[in-house]
């Protein structure tokens, strides 16, 4: 078995199969992006994509992430 080949970290890293879909509840041909933060891609994972929904993860760091309507930089 080999690994795939790495990936930009803007690129698309493929597309759900069918059969790994049935499995995960996701419909087949999702794509998959690469280069996700960790907390990012988990709080993407857990629905907080809109402003009034929220994440805390507490570990070796700790991270709060809450989307917001704005774009602050």
């Amino acid at each position: 078995m080999r690994c795939p080949a790495a990936r930009g970290r803007a690129g698309l890293a493929g597309r759900l199969r069918a059969v790994v879909g049935t499995g995960s509840g996701c419909p087949a041909g999702r794509s998959g992006a690469a280069g996700a933060a960790d907390e990012a891609a988990g709080a993407v994972g857990l629905g907080v994509v809109r402003p009034g929904v929220g994440m805390i993860s507490l570990g070796t760091s700790g991270v709060v992430l809450v989307p917001t309507a704005d774009v602050f930089v």
